[in-house]
């Protein structure tokens, strides 16, 4: 199976997505500037504010869920 390369549907800005990566479906805009991990996918709104103000993500920290059929970035609220 091939990665992903979507759209952000909150800003717009480009999402790589590993397959090994895809479970819940449920991930959030944002990879640690350091090491460029991913945040882990159910982080709380205050927690994602809290790196992006502190400048430590890449992306906006939203949540969004790949789409079931099409794997096409859905706008979601978080958990």
């Amino acid at each position: 199976m091939e990665d992903l390369i979507l759209v952000c549907p909150h800003c717009g800005g480009m999402i790589l997505i590993h397959r090994t990566d895809v479970r819940c479906r449920i991930f959030r805009h944002a990879v640690y500037r350091d090491s460029h991990e991913p945040i882990d996918p159910h982080t709380p709104r205050e927690r994602c504010e809290a790196l992006i103000r502190e400048n430590k993500v890449f992306g906006c920290g939203r949540p969004f869920r790949l789409n079931e059929i099409t794997d096409e970035p859905e706008i979601c609220d978080y958990l």
